[in-house]
C-alpha cells in the first residue's frame, strides 16, 4: 500500500510481482511537496518515472478514449454526450476536455461538473536522462474543495501507473 501522506514515493512494483520493461526503478518516481505561502494551501507537485519511453506514455495519456485504462479506479468510462465527452468517475458524473502539445511533452486535461467551468490539470511527459518517462502533475492554485477532490484521484492513478503501463500494452 502506498503512503501518500510520505514526502517521497518510491514506485515500483507490487509483492514483487515483475511487471516488465514498463515498471518503475525501485527508485523511480519521488513526490515531491512546493511549498506555498500560507498554513491551508495544499498546492503540489507530483512526479512518477516509469521505464517506458515518453513518447509510449505520451501515447497512452494524450488519448481520452484511454482515461479508463489508465486510470480505473477514477475514471470507469467516458463517451461523447450533445457534443462533450462525459466521464462517469469516482468524482461523479464530469465533462471532460484534453489538449495536447507532443513537441512540448504537455497534456492538458480538463474536468468538472459545469461543461462552461472546467478545471485544467497539466500532465508534462519528458524523457529523463536515462530515457525513461517522467511524468510531472502539479497541483496550482487556486485550490477547491472540488479541483482536490479530482486532483487527488487522478494523483492516485498516476502513481499506480507503473504496474499498469505492461497491462495496458499487452490489451493493445
Amino acid at each position: 500500500m502506498l503512503d501518500l501522506t510520505s514526502p517521497v514515493f518510491n514506485g515500483g512494483s507490487s509483492a514483487g510481482a515483475d511487471v516488465g520493461a514498463f515498471a518503475s526503478q525501485p527508485d523511480g518516481g519521488d513526490r515531491t511537496e512546493v511549498p506555498t505561502s500560507g498554513p491551508r494551501c495544499s498546492a503540489r507537485t507530483t512526479v512518477v518515472t516509469l521505464l517506458a519511453g515518453r513518447e509510449a506514455v505520451f501515447k497512452l495519456l494524450a488519448d481520452i478514449e484511454n482515461l479508463p485504462r489508465w486510470a480505473p479506479g477514477f475514471c470507469e468510462t467516458v463517451s461523447i454526450v450533445e457534443g462533450r465527452w462525459v466521464a462517469l468517475t469516482s468524482c461523479g458524473e464530469l465533462y471532460l476536455a484534453l489538449e495536447t502539445n507532443d513537441s512540448a511533452g504537455e497534456i492538458v486535461l480538463s474536468a468538472g461538473w459545469n461543461p462552461e467551468e472546467l478545471d485544467r490539470f497539466t500532465l508534462a511527459v519528458k524523457n529523463d536522462e536515462q530515457g525513461r518517462a517522467r511524468v510531472r502533475f502539479p497541483l496550482t492554485e487556486p485550490v477547491s474543495v472540488e479541483r482536490g477532490q479530482i486532483y487527488s484521484r487522478l494523483e492516485i492513478e498516476l502513481r499506480e501507473l507503473t504496474g499498469r503501463l505492461e497491462l495496458i500494452e499487452r490489451s493493445a
